[in-house]
């Protein structure tokens, strides 16, 4: 979840919580609104702890092996050999 989708998870969920004033049968919409507002911030807290953490990690890239040059007698010309060394 990205910070625009968990700013928007926290927007419906102070929706739900302080702005309406509808009766739903079996579900109180204010608790309902809180726990969707406190989903939001962990999304958005998790998202921010992700972000930090990808910055500063460092990747090593491996060299690809080195291909050998191999001079063909027959065409007077350099070969490259792509093959494992033995």
């Amino acid at each position: 979840m990205g910070i625009g989708l968990s700013i928007f998870v926290i927007v419906v969920g102070a929706i739900l919580a302080f702005a309406l004033e509808v009766e739903v049968a079996g579900i109180d919409l204010s608790a309902l609104g809180v726990i969707v507002m406190l989903l939001g911030v962990a999304a958005l807290g998790w998202t921010l702890y992700t972000m930090q953490r990808g910055a500063t990690r460092v990747v090593r890239y491996r060299r690809a092996p080195r291909r050998r040059q191999v001079y063909d007698e027959t065409t007077r010309r350099r070969v490259y050999d792509d093959r494992p060394p033995a």
